[in-house]
């Protein structure tokens, strides 16, 4: 009885260890498609600033159902709700004109999870990217 006890845990032990392996490598190979914990990018716009980011919070309150947890001039942190996807996201909008030259605005975009364990997000960071990038600059966004 002691060595089928020992055979039986030792199979258990095996099949845990492929388990583990399994998920590890599709981790490693869809990572980049099914994103990771955060994601990030980028735009120029010819809008000034406040209108840039008022066409975001726009998108993201009806296309993401997020709402404003803080509100600055030229910057906004959002919190997008708990989905099947997803335990939720912090996503913060900052826009800034620089200095010189030339009448563009950059916005920028972060999405990370708010759940600190998340390893992969499906995708949702890089879409929450996307919608709000799109609706600031009016076109098409840019990646990071």
């Amino acid at each position: 009885m002691g060595t089928t006890l020992v055979g039986a845990a030792t199979g258990a032990v095996v099949t845990a260890a492929v388990v583990l392996l399994v998920l590890v490598l599709v981790f490693v190979l869809f990572r980049d498609r099914w994103g990771g914990r955060s994601a990030a990018g980028r735009a120029t716009t010819d809008r000034p600033p406040d209108a840039a980011i008022l066409s975001a919070v726009r998108a993201a309150e009806s296309e993401l159902r997020a709402t404003v947890v803080v509100q600055e001039p030229e910057r906004v942190e959002l919190r997008v709700p708990v989905s099947w996807r997803s335990w939720g996201e912090r996503v913060v909008v900052a826009a800034e004109r620089p200095s010189g030259p030339g009448g563009w605005t950059e916005v920028t975009v972060d999405s990370s999870s708010r759940l600190r364990t998340t390893l992969l997000d499906w995708g949702r960071n890089r879409s929450n990217v996307d919608v709000v990038l799109r609706a600031a600059s009016g076109g098409v966004p840019g990646r990071d």
